[in-house]
């Protein structure tokens, strides 16, 4: 774990709450090889794996989750819960030998969509460049008092 404040990242990008502070567990073997035959873990692509992950509906109760989390330093990211388990499909699956993850991380989760919720948020939030993008925090800092 990090020295650096997940708090403080998230205050400093415009987030004031947040929902809570969690760890993830390793992907059951099943959802594993889901995820890994239908490309949903490609690295440095968060927002898209788990975007792809809930809207697929391979897990019937998954949700997408914005959260703060760091290797280093603190940095945006998306992960996903199915029941009340959080895990990390991207960062789990892409970790190498001189990239080890670590299950003991924090995650600061600032919101969560299931599948509908998630397309309605998108629906409703189209982006400067005139395309829609699964949550970020610089597309829900606006929103903030709305979620």
């Amino acid at each position: 774990m990090g020295c650096y404040s997940l708090i403080d990242f998230a205050h400093f990008n415009g987030i004031e709450t947040y929902m809570s502070v969690v760890k993830v567990q390793p992907l059951p073997s099943e959802l594993r090889s889901i995820i890994s035959y239908h490309g949903f873990a490609k690295s440095g692509r968060c927002f898209d794996n788990s975007w792809d992950i809930v809207t697929a509906n391979i897990a019937c109760d998954a949700k997408y989750v914005l959260a703060i989390s760091q290797k280093v330093l603190p940095v945006q990211h998306a992960i996903i819960k199915v029941g009340n388990i959080y895990y990390d499909p991207t960062w789990e699956l892409n970790q190498t030998i001189n990239d080890i993850f670590d299950y003991d991380n924090d995650y600061l989760v600032i919101a969560e969509w299931d599948r509908l919720a998630l397309h309605d948020f998108v629906r409703k939030n189209q982006s400067a460049d005139g395309n829609y993008y699964a949550p970020m925090l610089s597309t829900i800092k606006h929103l903030r008092k709305d979620l």
